[in-house]
């Protein structure tokens, strides 16, 4: 009979020779050991915030310092829809504001995705959504006045919508440089 282990997502064995295996939701990684507090290799689909707080131009362009990532904040006509586009979204311009900045992700976030009833804290979507433990403190947050409106490239939050009262909206969209 065979056994089976099971191991706790993101718990790490090291292994002879340099080597060590990562749990994962559904597999697990083999790979050379990395070095204590090293920045995981970035995952070119996902963007990451290496910087702790980034002022977000509005509109305009704002690079992700040390990636290929940029977040482009442009008005978008109306009525705007909600982009189903991975990675972009519309916001109601007159609820959000211009005063943007991205930032990590911190202890005790909570947040309303969208079509949600209740909040949510932030590492529970997380854990919810398998959000791989390496990324968690480098996804981009979006934030106005100290509150979530876009986990950036994956969940908008209910308050920030386009309703139909909208007079103003902003096209929110990461991409990458070619």
């Amino acid at each position: 009979a065979a056994s089976h282990r099971h191991g706790r997502v993101g718990s790490v064995v090291h292994l002879p020779h340099g080597l060590a295996l990562t749990v994962g939701y559904e597999d697990a990684d083999l790979a050379a050991r990395a070095e204590p507090h090293a920045v995981p290799t970035p995952d070119p689909d996902l963007p990451l915030l290496l910087v702790d707080v980034l002022p977000v131009n509005v509109p305009g362009t704002t690079p992700l310092p040390g990636t290929a990532w940029r977040l482009d904040v442009e008005e978008a006509p109306l009525p705007a829809e909600l982009a189903r586009v991975h990675r972009e979204v519309c916001v109601d311009a007159g609820v959000v504001g211009s005063k943007l900045v991205l930032r990590r992700p911190r202890a005790g976030d909570r947040f309303q995705p969208l079509g949600m009833a209740g909040t949510k804290k932030l590492h529970d979507l997380f854990l919810d959504e398998k959000v791989p433990r390496h990324y968690r403190a480098q996804t981009p947050v979006l934030a106005a006045e100290g509150h979530i409106v876009w986990l950036a490239g994956r969940w908008l939050a209910h308050w920030a919508r386009v309703r139909p009262e909208t007079r103003q909206a902003w096209r929110l969209r990461l991409r990458q440089d070619a």
